[in-house]
């Protein structure tokens, strides 16, 4: 068998064209993000199995993003493959009268322009991430607002929920009976991990729920203070301390380091998506 192919899609926006609502620390993420995964030995760029792809600002138009999706996931494969698509940046929610339901997107640089007629919205996302395949491994990063909720799955969570205890490292409960039922586990009133059906092999860390936002923050950086996404930066130190960190561990340790960072459960909480399966396999093992 030819060595396992890792494919990496980075997206970092601070600049959007026709509007005001520019940022200051999506490009920080996107770069620290890369250095995180090389200095932690999960990826290796060197290697001829590695391919990586980054758009930032004006190149990270709709056309782009949603062209990196589908490289990104829509190539099968015997051979097994891990995928990691890192996004920073504005994320928006809004009423779609044909769907008769809030929409959840991620928001290109040209955003105001292609709204309407291209958005890179949870319909679409979740089209593409249904084409990861059998054989693969499919890693999901977003640090926007609203991020959650690009996942469908979020508006349709089980009945079946466990409180993760106050200061507690990681929640140990049962896995579900049933793992073709949604169950979530909450911190601070909100689902911080959702444990999905086998049948999907994409593990989704998003920044926040459904309807909060995604907060930037300000961090030295060799004596310089640079913005940063909260979620990103304390989700790179989870895993620079440990890198075989799991699902069920990061969601409960990220809620929490968020929490110390002064944000407070009411404006961010972070939602992470897993299959039973890999509750307790390391987010970036390369053998499942």
């Amino acid at each position: 068998m030819s060595a396992m192919k890792t494919r990496v899609s980075y997206t970092g926006i601070n600049q959007y064209v026709g509007s005001t609502n520019d940022l200051s620390g999506c490009l920080n993420d996107a770069s620290s993000f890369n250095m995180t995964l090389i200095e932690t030995g999960i990826l290796r760029p060197a290697s001829l199995s590695t391919s990586i792809r980054t758009i930032s600002d004006k190149t990270a138009t709709a056309a782009a993003m949603k062209t990196n999706l589908e490289w990104l996931c829509g190539e099968s494969t015997d051979d097994k493959q891990l995928l990691i698509w890192q996004y920073s940046g504005h994320g928006a929610r809004y009423w779609h009268s044909r769907y008769n339901r809030h929409v959840e997107c991620f928001c290109p640089t040209d955003f105001v322009n292609t709204l309407q007629d291209d958005p890179v919205d949870d319909e679409y996302v979740e089209s593409v991430l249904n084409k990861v395949g059998p054989n693969t491994k499919a890693i999901i990063w977003p640090d926007c607002c609203h991020s959650a909720g690009v996942r469908t799955t979020a508006r349709s969570a089980g009945d079946s929920t466990a409180e993760i205890p106050s200061g507690a490292r990681y929640w140990s409960g049962p896995l579900p009976q049933n793992h073709e039922i949604t169950q979530a586990i909450r911190f601070g009133g909100h689902q911080t991990l959702v444990i999905e059906s086998d049948d999907y092999n994409i593990i989704y860390l998003g920044a926040s729920q459904p309807d909060q936002v995604s907060l930037e923050i300000s961090r030295p950086n060799n004596g310089v203070q640079e913005f940063r996404g909260v979620f990103t930066f304390e989700g790179e130190e989870l895993l620079r301390r440990n890198p075989k960190i799991t699902p069920r561990q990061f969601a409960a340790e990220i809620a929490l380091a968020v929490q110390r960072a002064g944000v407070s459960p009411s404006t961010q909480v972070p939602c992470i998506y897993a299959p039973a399966k890999w509750l307790d396999v390391p987010i970036f093992h390369l053998n499942w």
